[in-house]
């Protein structure tokens, strides 16, 4: 949802836990607290009663392992693509240990990742700050420069 300069603005309490736990998933999604905020409620006005994105790979991996709370009753719905598909029926065949394998194969790359996913925003931070450029900005232009080098 694409903000804009003159959306209304308002001030509301909220509880420091719940601020707090909004600005970590914010981070871990790569979105900023407003936007954050505004696709969770987009979530719960449109998407139904659950509020959870669906097709998100955190809460995927989160409903398989068991660690998604508060499921919603009507059950949950996935669009998969034929080859996921293929992969969700090779995983109901797989024994335990095997799946376990998979589970701590997942948290290998997921923590990999992150740590990628870490080192380039400050790298992207550290370039923008000596250019005098918001973090987005720094983006857009490193964007720019790497479609101009591949031409």
């Amino acid at each position: 949802m694409k903000q804009r300069h003159d959306d209304p603005q308002f001030k509301f309490r909220i509880p420091l836990e719940m601020k707090e736990r909004l600005e970590a998933a914010a981070k871990e999604n790569g979105r900023t607290l407003t936007a954050e905020i505004l696709q969770r409620l987009t979530w719960t006005l449109e998407g139904g009663s659950s509020g959870f994105d669906l097709q998100s790979p955190n809460f995927v991996f989160g409903l398989i392992r068991g660690d998604v709370e508060n499921v919603p009753e009507e059950g949950v719905t996935i669009k998969v693509n034929l080859e996921e598909a293929d992969l969700v029926a090779m995983y109901r065949t797989m024994s335990f240990e095997a799946k376990k394998a998979v589970y701590s194969l997942s948290d290998v790359v997921a923590d990999k990742t992150a740590t990628i996913n870490d080192k380039m925003t400050d790298e992207i931070d550290t370039w923008g700050e000596a250019h005098d450029l918001t973090r987005a900005e720094a983006i857009r232009r490193l964007i720019a420069r790497g479609l101009e080098a591949d031409k």
